[in-house]
């Protein structure tokens, strides 16, 4: 809901439009606000975020003009988001043998929107460590095992629109003995 008052000399007109500002295209459709009387228009618009809008930064702008000729700009930005970050392990490879119980776990998070993800390390299904991946970047969290045995370990990474991507599970054995 968009309200403009004016109780001087009342509103003439007022316009809604989105801008993407990640791509500098915008949605051209102007809606224009109608029915203004007293001084006052209240405008009730649903605009469908549909496939039209692609992930991006957008501002939604309102300029409500006066009879007068006066007129005011506001913007409010948002964010379209709905690609999940996808999430890379580096290292260890599958099925290696450790012959110490610390054991180097790398992966690389990349967003199309973000610089950093939220990335919990799970080892047989449990959180061991949560932590900021940068974007793009390979991460490195070492993990020291309990005892010797096999480990299954992987990685969930969530961007700020809480998309979420686990990785594929791998395993590595730790033998001390």
């Amino acid at each position: 809901t968009i309200s403009a008052t004016d109780v001087t000399s009342g509103v003439a007109s007022a316009v809604l439009w989105i801008e993407n500002l990640t791509s500098n295209a915008a949605n051209n459709t102007q809606y224009a606000m109608s029915n203004a009387s007293g001084g006052q228009a209240i405008w009730n618009l649903t605009i469908g975020i549909n496939s039209t809008f692609i992930d991006g930064n957008y501002t939604f702008w309102t300029n409500v003009t006066d009879s007068a000729g006066n007129w005011n700009l506001t913007g409010i930005r948002f964010q379209i988001d709905r690609t999940a970050p996808t999430v890379t392990l580096a290292g260890p490879a599958n099925a290696t043998n450790s012959s110490t119980r610390t054991i180097a776990l790398n992966w690389t998070a990349t967003d199309n929107m973000n610089l950093s993800t939220s990335c919990d390390v799970r080892v047989n299904g449990t959180i061991v460590n949560a932590s900021a991946s940068a974007n793009n970047t390979n991460t490195r969290v070492n993990y020291t095992v309990a005892g010797d045995g096999r480990y299954y370990w992987n990685v969930t990474c969530y961007d700020n629109a809480f998309n979420s991507t686990t990785s594929s599970t791998r395993n590595f054995i730790a033998d001390t003995i």
